[in-house]
This record gives structure tokens, sequence and C-alpha cells, in this order.
């Protein structure tokens, strides 16, 4: 094997691999639908906040939800991936893309739990933080096998440089 320590791509090399990726069907539909995961995500970080404000009141902290996510994925990601390690990439992910919806409803559902405090949160607030959670739980299914399944698309020797296309989702959700 070729050692290609220390070299770099030209523009050219790397806008020929971009066209590689995006003309491969599989991967841009695999590239638009992780996008619209991303998005869901980008765009609950932008509105829960105001959100929670508005409907749980100036009392809650929504400031420190956005860390349950990360600490799911930590918690979790390593189980998840073991466990799912006998079975596609393809069906783990769509193992997470099945749990989004359950994470909108949760967060949805939240002025149908009551007007107690549950956890001494408000009701919104708290199917906020669980919503949240089952959103971590869903990335948990999906990232890991997006990128074993984008090296796996990958050209011999071209894998680094397909890992930092599957990064394209982040791009086009943002």
């Amino acid at each position: 094997s070729s050692q290609h320590s220390g070299e770099g791509k030209t523009f050219k090399e790397i806008g020929k691999a971009l066209g590689k990726v995006l003309s491969n069907g599989r991967l841009l539909a695999l590239i638009l639908i992780v996008t619209g995961f991303w998005l869901v995500q980008h765009q609950l970080y932008a509105t829960m906040p105001k959100y929670v404000l508005r409907m749980a009141g100036e009392g809650a902290a929504p400031g420190w939800y956005a860390n349950v996510n990360p600490l799911i994925v930590v918690l979790f990601v390593n189980l998840v991936t073991y466990i799912m390690r006998k079975k596609s990439a393809l069906f783990s992910m769509t193992v997470g893309m099945a749990i989004m919806p359950i994470s909108a409803l949760f967060m949805a559902g939240g002025n149908l739990v009551g007007s107690d405090f549950i956890l001494g949160m408000h009701p919104i607030a708290f199917m906020m933080v669980v919503g949240i959670a089952f959103q971590g739980l869903a990335e948990t299914f999906i990232s890991p096998r997006f990128l074993e399944y984008f090296s796996f698309q990958a050209p011999k020797g071209e894998e680094g440089l397909y890992l930092g296309f599957s990064h394209l989702h982040s791009f086009f959700s943002s």
C-alpha cells in the first residue's frame, strides 16, 4: 500500500471527489435524509428557549436543556452501537429516524400533561427535556452508523475525504 501522509489534494481533486459524492444517488439521498434530522435539531435549539420561557414562564431555565442531548449521546452511544453491531447501518439509522417523531410528540405534548410540576419543572419544560433526551437517543442510532456507511461507499484510499464530505448535512441543515 502506498503512503500518502503529508500529501494534500488540489482544489480540482476535491471538486472532482465532491462531484462523485453528489452524483452517487445513495449517498445524496442519505445526506438529504440526515439533513432533515439535523434541520429539526437546529430548529429546536433556535426556538426552544423562547418557547419554554413563553409557555412555562420566566422561572424556567431552558439554558441547560441543550446539555441533555450530548449527555444522552455520551451515556448511550457505546451501548446502542454494541446492541446494533450485527444490524446493518441502514437498519440502525432507520431505528433512529423512527425515534425522532416520538421525540417531537413528547415535546408537543407538554401542555397535555397537566398543571402540576414534575421534578420541580413545569410540565412543558419537563416534556421538552424528555423530548430532547429521545432526540439524543435517536442520534446514538444514526450518527455512528451514518459515518460507517459513508466510509464504506468511498473508493479505496479516499475514506478520509469521503468522511469529510459526510458532513455536507451540516452545511445544508445550517
